[in-house]
């Protein structure tokens, strides 16, 4: 995680000066961030983690299959030619 945390944080770091970021929604973004850290300290205290992979799973595969149908047109026009 910290390899990933470097990695993105140099991204990051790369592309302020060239590009217009959206401080409103990073801002937003980072406050929802930290109220679920807070909310996942808790509930680990209270639920299994073997129940905590399971719904992280199914959210997964939600989330996997909101995507694909939220961007079926490009998948369609993609496997048609």
């Amino acid at each position: 995680l910290l390899i990933i945390a470097a990695k993105s944080f140099a991204g990051f770091a790369g592309y302020l000066g060239q590009v217009e970021m959206p401080w409103r929604e990073l801002g937003l973004f980072s406050l929802f961030a930290v109220i679920g850290i807070f909310i996942g300290a808790q509930l680990v205290k209270h639920i299994k983690a073997q129940t905590l992979k399971k719904a992280f799973g199914v959210f997964l595969i939600l989330m996997s299959v909101f995507i694909l149908f939220k961007n079926k047109d490009v998948l369609i026009s993609f496997f048609s030619g």
